[in-house]
């Protein structure tokens, strides 16, 4: 596929980013991550606010604008032609004649979805006692994420669940939500807002209500249900964490509820943007 780099079109196998590249040599740089489905960038006006965001951590004021980032998406829509397909930002700098200078990539690639089994069976979590360091922005940092990469993999875990001092974060690329006694809490502290996860708060409603709290370790490891909500994730059934179960190890009523609610709550919005 096409992907974008600092300026020109080209296919993604052919892009190249110099070795003094900042971000490459001093993980100087922030990105964000989108998902195109039926043709429509979902909850792109969010998206769009939260890489603003992160080009004002980096360069105090946000090189590339709304309309820009919007015209870079639409031309690799149109080159590539691909409905369901995810949009990768990665903005660093170069240092040309003592100047930091923005470098911006923009990687589109075709949506692969986690396998259904992930949904219906619930997926696990490995944890590990660490708070992300400016946890509000998507910084190139995931040193933590990646030492533990292997044993991932061995255990076929969703993704790494962070803690210290006996309260949650979040996860390394996805927030985390717990029910208790019919209700729905997700974290408040340490994290990154991310994009589902407001999405989630914002739609759900009634017995899916979203209560924001400090929560625990150890209330996490004793909630009903858990699941984890991103990009790609959505909503994410999880069944154990570590050596833990939760609950009774299976995905749960209200999980397989909120599951439903967020597939409406995409549905809504694609057709409104259509």
């Amino acid at each position: 596929m096409i992907s974008y780099n600092n300026g020109e079109y080209c296919y993604t196998q052919h892009i190249t980013i110099p070795v003094d590249n900042l971000g490459y040599n001093r993980s100087f740089g922030v990105f964000d991550f989108m998902r195109m489905e039926g043709g429509v960038i979902l909850f792109l006006e969010d998206y769009l606010k939260r890489f603003k965001n992160s080009q004002r951590f980096l360069f105090k004021k946000a090189p590339y604008g709304k309309e820009q980032i919007k015209e870079i998406l639409s031309t690799l829509i149109e080159l590539n032609k691909v409905k369901e397909s995810t949009f990768k930002f990665i903005l660093s700098a170069d240092i040309i004649d003592g100047e930091m200078v923005p470098h911006l990539v923009v990687l589109n690639a075709p949506y692969k979805a986690y396998p259904s089994a992930y949904f219906t069976k619930g997926s696990n979590l490995l944890e590990v006692e660490y708070v992300r360091e400016n946890a509000k922005i998507k910084t190139l940092n995931y040193l933590t994420s990646f030492q533990h990469y292997k044993e991932m993999q061995k255990k076929k875990s969703v993704d790494i669940l962070f803690h210290k001092n006996n309260k949650i974060s979040e996860a390394s690329r996805s927030n985390v939500f717990m029910i208790k006694k019919g209700q729905i809490y997700t974290s408040q502290d340490d994290i990154l807002n991310g994009i589902t996860r407001k999405a989630i708060i914002r739609g759900f409603n009634g017995k899916l209500k979203v209560k924001v709290k400090s929560i625990g370790y150890k209330e996490l490891l004793a909630a009903d249900e858990v699941f984890a909500s991103s990009t790609l994730k959505k909503v994410m059934p999880i069944v154990k964490i570590g050596k833990h179960k939760i609950g009774k190890g299976r995905v749960g009523p209200i999980t397989e509820q909120a599951i439903a609610r967020f597939q409406e709550i995409s549905d809504q919005y694609i057709k409104a943007h259509k």
